[in-house]
């Protein structure tokens, strides 16, 4: 989809890692396909609000977003979070790790994220006192976001606010040469995505071209094995043509083995063809050609 490009082209990653990685979020939180857009839009403003960028992103929340889901807590509220954990130097699994065990151990115990946050303002012992709320692990993560606390509020209104901002950030990013290329590329690549799944019609095609050129290679072989041993047998009993025998037999040879490696030839450039040499090894073709 277009919102899908947008954010493969504003955090500059492959179109594939994009559509991944937002199905991927858009099922963990138990979102709808209508809400892609806001996934990408939250996705690509924290990454030029905060320390956050695709790879942590990709990492922290594949490990926190079903906790998040199961605890009530938003794509939003879970990515401010994220961010404020990335910009004092908790990122990755590190942060997901954390912070989805912050959500469990709050929830055994029946608190909020505000009510623990609290909690641990008014001890005396704040290190302490978020290890006994959120276990080893999270309390780690738990102290950081009280410390950054003023900014959680401030990222999640931002996140909730971010319509529009993945093409806003793919417009600048891309408002070059590169961009340019970019662009073609994702669009190329969108075209192909829009037309075949790798069942249908150009698979299909793909497919018996690659069959019909086997079976062509298969066939001159046999043949030109067959005329050659024929000849031989007719020629060799004249003692006189035995030199001219095995010359024409060497000569039917070199035609198979010529016939054979053109095809193969063919076949190494079919392989480049998009989607038709799919299911081509041009390694293997290279290799099976006598040299």
């Amino acid at each position: 989809t277009a919102d899908v490009l947008d954010l493969a082209a504003a955090l500059d990653v492959g179109l594939a890692e994009a559509a991944e990685f937002t199905g991927s979020l858009v099922r963990s939180f138990g979102l709808t396909t209508e809400e892609t857009s806001r996934v990408v839009d939250v996705m690509a403003k924290s990454t030029s609000s905060s320390a956050l960028n695709f790879e942590g992103l990709r990492e922290s929340l594949k490990l926190v977003a079903p906790v998040a889901k199961a605890t009530g807590v938003s794509i939003e509220k879970t990515t401010a979070l994220l961010g404020v954990l990335a910009d004092r130097g908790i990122k990755g699994s590190l942060a997901g790790t954390g912070l989805g065990q912050t959500f469990v151990e709050l929830n055994k115990k029946g608190l909020t994220l505000d009510q623990a946050m609290e909690r641990i303002n008014e001890s005396s012992n704040k290190l302490g006192t978020a290890m006994q709320l959120a276990g080893v692990r999270g309390g780690r993560a738990l102290l950081t976001l009280t410390e950054g606390s003023e900014s959680i509020g401030k990222l999640e209104q931002a996140f909730n606010n971010a319509s529009g901002a993945a093409k806003t950030l793919a417009d600048e990013r891309l408002n070059n040469l590169t961009g340019d290329v970019t662009i073609l590329k994702s669009a190329w690549e969108g075209f192909i995505l829009a037309i075949e799944d790798g069942t249908g019609g150009l698979n299909k095609l793909g497919r018996f071209l690659v069959q019909l050129t086997t079976n062509a290679i298969a066939f001159f072989q046999e043949q030109v094995e067959l005329t050659a041993v024929s000849w031989e047998h007719m020629m060799l009993g004249i003692d006189a043509t035995k030199q001219r025998t095995k010359q024409a037999w060497s000569w039917f040879k070199s035609l198979g083995t010529n016939l054979a490696n053109f095809a193969l030839e063919a076949m190494e450039a079919l392989a480049d063809v998009p989607i038709i040499g799919a299911g081509l090894d041009k390694d293997k073709l290279a290799a099976e050609r006598v040299i």
